[in-house]
């Protein structure tokens, strides 16, 4: 979920906004799972999830350059997806057996550890099940690389792909698993838009920049609380508007903030083991003789930092040893988390 500057060697020191919106994201939707949002009737939080996406769009868009081979972009992305993503599910699968005695079997296993749906006539979550998000990445990935045999023009050939998956896999008559979220993948697209105008040097000025991030704000605050229309466009549109409008402020010194800089490079950490921290901050409530519904504040004034917290950890004892060793297995450096 941060991106590095070798990963925008064409956008020199236009990523430190991309750092911190991924650590707003990943923070936004701790805050959603710890329950905070409830306590006001609102799942806002979820918002980083689109967030997310839009994101996605921008590293991959502005890192991959022509000419880079397809099998380098792939094992880039398995690299950055997949050894964390492992680590989380064996956390899950641990927690579910110390303290739920459960094994699954071994075809949920299977399909969890690939991100392969089982059958996508209904709503399939993996046993990290922040997780489904995942699916929609790789597919994004691997059109991403198709579209890369047609060399400087896969970008705009991906945008529309892309178009084309996120209606037709929306129609009614779709699987359930991808018509109910197939239009975010119309973030995606957006996000690699973004990287045009960042490349074209078409960045928003500062009074420009502040308008776009406060209609982002804006649109986020009128559709905090249902009724709410089509989350593309309800936390969508005020997604793509606060990553262009937050491009503005790149020369503001709190963006390169030490603890704002981990918390980016952090984020996709965060974003796999808050659920699985919070399961076991359940469990010590329970044991301790209450139960997380009946705290709801303290459970979230704990659940929050401490996932956070856990998350910066497993990033620098596991994932950012990994990145570096996957730099010097590639001839460039490994790139950061698209999520």
């Amino acid at each position: 979920m941060a991106a590095r500057a070798s990963e925008g060697a064409k956008l020199p020191n236009l990523l430190s906004s991309i750092h911190a919106l991924r650590f707003v994201g990943a923070t936004a939707v701790v805050c959603h799972h710890a329950g905070l949002g409830e306590q006001f009737g609102t799942s806002i939080g979820g918002a980083g999830v689109d967030l997310f996406f839009v994101i996605s769009g921008v590293v991959i868009g502005a890192s991959t350059t022509p000419g880079m081979p397809i099998r380098d972009f792939m094992w880039r992305r398995f690299i950055r997806i997949f050894p964390l993503y492992w680590l989380a599910t064996a956390a899950v699968i641990a927690f579910k057996a110390y303290f739920w005695h459960i094994i699954d079997s071994p075809s949920d296993l299977l399909h969890s550890v690939f991100l392969v749906p089982p059958d996508l006539s209904s709503e399939w979550k993996p046993l990290v099940f922040v997780g489904w998000t995942l699916t929609f990445e790789l597919f994004f990935y691997f059109t991403f690389a198709l579209c890369m045999l047609l060399g400087r023009h896969a970008r705009l050939a991906c945008c529309f792909l892309m178009i084309i998956a996120a209606f037709a896999l929306s129609d009614q008559a779709a699987h359930a698993y991808l018509r109910n979220s197939a239009m975010l993948m119309l973030e995606f697209v957006a996000g690699v838009l973004i990287s045009f105008a960042i490349e074209r040097k078409l960045i928003p000025g500062v009074p420009f920049g502040l308008v776009l991030v406060a209609a982002g704000v804006g649109g986020f605050i009128a559709f905090a609380f249902p009724p709410m229309p089509a989350r593309e466009l309800a936390w969508g549109i005020p997604s793509v508007l606060l990553v262009y409008g937050m491009l503005a402020f790149e020369p503001a010194r709190w963006l390169r903030h030490p603890f704002i800089v981990l918390g980016g490079h952090a984020s996709y950490a965060i974003y796999l083991f808050h659920t699985t921290v919070m399961s076991v901050l359940g469990v010590l409530f329970f044991i301790y003789g209450t139960h997380s519904d009946k705290h709801p504040w303290l459970f979230a004034a704990i659940a929050i930092p401490v996932s956070v917290g856990f998350g910066m950890l497993v990033y620098l004892a596991f994932d950012k040893p990994v990145l570096r060793y996957c730099g010097k297995i590639l001839v460039r450096p490994c790139p950061a988390p698209a999520h």
